[in-house]
């Protein structure tokens, strides 16, 4: 495992999903409002990160990868600040299109101490225009013969469309390049071609119509619907692979939980990252829930480095 973390080093995975600028405002509790049951923070820092597909990126970046991404964003304010994190990442910025038509998606997450207060979104979620789907279509073809592997990371936020996967999984197909997605089932988009798929338990529940918390069950009907592997998070509880038709069960590596926050795009880096170095898919899932153990006990949207994955295993 020690060998594949190596070997993972210089490998390009393309990233095509929906970028955001994730800010946090930290500060402390100590009071409520006169005005209104509600807390006051008095405001101690604020910082930038980048979130949603960048942050899958920026994982990939922080593992020892070169990623490329692939997503649309405002001409705006959110737009720059988010340049400046994502160079401090190592993360290109050639492949994003900016569409002034639309504003950049921006998470604004308020803490008291190590706990979440409010969340307040800035976005819009119409689907990108023909014009800029295109556009992101022909840069995907420039881009995807120097890559080996293919996440698409679908927050729902307007890029992936049925046009654009149907392109993806048509080329990954052509090409013999693993295509991946962290999917959102509201995108109502249909993902042929896959070769795995990574919902969490809810996300499950709502691509196979119905709840159930025997995840056997679902993961099985999952594994039927869609026709390709399907990794399940669960949280606490792990995570559950079908592949094929063995099932494997995986137990969660978190020590502590502090923030689930951006845990998914470090599953999905991780896991894309490691194929792409070589691994089977049952070693990738046990990196990729490696991962998710560290990042959940860090708080705010995290990235993994491969020395504290290294670390993970070793203990």
């Amino acid at each position: 495992m020690n060998q594949i973390i190596r070997r993972m080093l210089g490998k390009r995975v393309l990233v095509i999903g929906d970028i955001m600028l994730d800010k946090y405002i930290w500060g402390n509790v100590t009071r409520i409002s006169p005005e209104a049951p509600v807390q006051i923070v008095d405001v101690q820092d604020e910082n930038y990160t980048v979130g949603g597909a960048g942050n899958t990126a920026a994982n990939i970046a922080s593992l020892g990868g070169e990623p490329v991404i692939i997503g649309v964003a405002g001409n705006d304010d959110s737009w720059r600040q988010l340049q400046e994190e994502m160079k401090k990442k190592k993360i290109s910025t050639n492949g994003i299109i900016v569409d002034g038509s639309r504003k950049t998606t921006r998470k604004v997450r308020v803490m008291g101490g190590k706990q979440q207060l409010i969340r307040i979104d800035h976005e819009n979620r119409e689907k990108i225009s023909e014009g800029i789907e295109e556009e992101v279509i022909r840069k995907i073809g420039e881009i995807v013969d120097d890559v080996e592997v293919i996440l698409i990371s679908d927050y729902n936020k307007g890029l992936i469309t049925q046009k654009v996967i149907d392109f993806v999984a048509e080329i990954s197909r052509r090409r013999n390049i693993k295509l991946i997605v962290d999917p959102k089932p509201s995108n109502r988009v249909v993902y042929n071609d896959t070769f795995i798929i990574t919902p969490n338990h809810k996300e499950a529940c709502e691509i196979v119509g119905y709840d159930s918390e025997d995840n056997a069950k679902l993961g099985k009907l999952l594994h039927s619907k869609m026709g390709c592997n399907v990794l399940i998070t669960l949280g606490e509880k792990g995570m559950m692979l079908f592949e094929g038709n063995e099932v494997t069960n995986i137990a969660t590596r978190a020590k502590e939980v502090y923030d689930v926050s951006g845990a998914g795009d470090t599953v999905v880096a991780t896991l894309g990252l490691a194929i792409a170095a070589g691994s089977s898919l049952k070693e990738a899932a046990m990196l990729a829930n490696h991962a998710a153990g560290v990042v959940v006990g860090k708080v705010g949207t995290s990235c993994i480095t491969a020395e504290e994955l290294e670390a993970s295993l070793n203990e």
